[in-house]
């Protein structure tokens, strides 16, 4: 029994000797591959028009009072909606409607019902169908208090009204 004693002494002196303790051993950590995202442009920023400019003021007084309306009529070609004059150069045309089965047509301003004598051209009209959309339209700001009174959809190379709308 001695000698087992003096074995266990002695294996117990080496092993504080050495300085041997158990520890468990460290499994290596194997990182998780991520997803990589993957590279998008974002989308383009809209550039603002801001009106006036100092290039062109606004005018003092728009061409039709604000808060006047018109109401398309005699139309032709599915061609429907309401304009209202909502700022100082700014026409807007709710429900606008047009079948765009006609050669080029534009929005103009007028006085009476001198449609072939645009006071103001607005807009084109591209050659596609308009279903019930919003159109915002700038009026010039040379325009003057009572140069026009009505709005017209019209077609300059058939000289002919798609339809128009006095203000009131």
């Amino acid at each position: 029994m001695t000698k087992i004693r003096f074995s266990a002494l002695f294996i117990l002196v080496l092993l504080i000797w050495s300085g041997c303790r158990s520890v468990a051993t460290p499994t290596p950590i194997v990182p998780t591959p991520l997803a990589q995202p993957t590279l998008t442009k974002p989308p383009a920023t809209p550039t603002m028009k801001v009106w006036p400019t100092a290039s062109t003021p606004a005018p003092d007084e728009p061409v039709i009072p604000i808060g006047y309306s018109a109401v398309f009529q005699d139309t032709q070609h599915a061609v429907s909606g309401k304009a209202v004059m909502a700022g100082l150069q700014t026409i807007v045309i709710s429900g606008f409607t047009y079948d765009g089965q006609s050669p080029p047509v534009d929005i103009r301003l007028v006085k009476g019902e001198d449609l072939d004598h645009a006071v103001a051209i607005l807009a084109r009209l591209e050659q596609r169908a308009y279903e019930q959309e919003w159109l915002v339209l700038t009026v010039p700001s040379h325009l003057k208090p009572g140069d026009a009174d009505s709005i017209a959809v019209y077609c300059e190379e058939l000289k002919a009204s798609f339809g128009w709308g006095r203000f009131q």
